[in-house]
């Protein structure tokens, strides 16, 4: 399943490199959830239909990728459901590789590794967060619980999916909302219910690094978003929580910013972005606890 919204081109880049798999694709049905789309979305899809008609398309209207993924799952006909990224390029065998997973194994979820596909070449100051999935385990096997794979190179079996209520609509990704914390919520009721999650670290993708990532404010933005739907996840905080936060971001972003400034003068391969994440992350994150309160 491949949700999207507004980005036709990087969208071809995704279908081509799936098509292009080496594995027998009739095997697979592949599902583009068009969220809202005005850009030619929908006339770039059925491109790719005229040939290879296992590629099938659904409008959801209704904004927020987790709506758009429960819309998906709700249409899908397979035990299992995969997760792509429509700005990813998954890799020649990444279809031969979850097959031979569910084939070989008896597990409930499983995640893969993704690499950066850069639009403008590597900087220094962008988290490797943001750019690399790090690898959870040297081979093929299960996670401990707490350790969560990513959202967009995931594969989940439908029951589970629908035991677990599907992906909470409240959080994640929501339009020009940067949000997150939807994909760990599914994972961790899972386990919950005594399922299993496990890791490939040969399943891999390419997940590009869009230009608005090498903005300083969509990684503010990324920050509050963390933070605020984690405090959504746990629950409201409490007026004297609010306070200690407060003080807490106040205090810490004071101290990080001054020791920080010191590296930023005398060390000059020490860029003024990195700066501000070291220095700010934390206070950036606590604000949006507190913003989650404002609900």
């Amino acid at each position: 399943m491949i949700c999207t919204k507004n980005r036709c081109l990087i969208l071809r880049e995704c279908l081509s490199s799936l098509v292009a798999n080496n594995f027998t694709l009739e095997s697979f049905e592949v599902l583009v959830i068009d969220n809202g789309s005005i850009d030619g979305t929908k006339e770039e899809v059925y491109r790719f239909r005229e040939s290879f008609e296992f590629i099938h398309y659904y409008f959801e209207e209704r904004i927020g990728l987790s709506i758009a993924r429960n819309t998906g799952i709700n249409k899908v006909r397979s035990p299992w459901v995969v997760f792509l990224d429509d700005d990813s390029k998954p890799a020649p065998d990444f279809l031969w590789r979850f097959h031979d997973s569910i084939s070989k194994f008896n597990f409930d979820g499983i995640g893969g590794v993704f690499y950066p596909w850069y639009s403008q070449g590597p900087v220094a100051w962008i988290p490797s967060s943001v750019i690399q999935f790090p690898v959870l385990r040297s081979d093929r096997g299960p996670l401990l619980r707490g350790t969560f794979v990513a959202g967009g190179i995931s594969a989940f079996k439908k029951e589970w999916l629908e035991r677990v209520g599907l992906f909470p609509e409240n959080i994640g990704m929501r339009g020009d909302i940067v949000g997150y914390g939807e994909e760990n919520e599914v994972q961790e009721r899972i386990w919950k219910l005594g399922g299993e999650i496990w890791f490939d670290p040969d399943w891999r993708i390419a997940h590009y690094v869009a230009p608005y990532k090498y903005e300083i404010k969509w990684h503010v933005k990324r920050l509050i978003g963390k933070g605020r739907d984690y405090q959504s996840r746990i629950g409201q905080l409490t007026n004297f929580e609010v306070f200690k936060l407060f003080l807490n971001l106040s205090f810490t972003g004071a101290y990080h910013g001054i020791f920080n400034s010191m590296k930023f003068i005398f060390k000059k391969s020490y860029p003024w972005q990195m700066w501000f994440l070291d220095s700010f992350s934390f206070s950036l994150m606590a604000w949006g606890r507190i913003l989650s309160n404002r609900k």
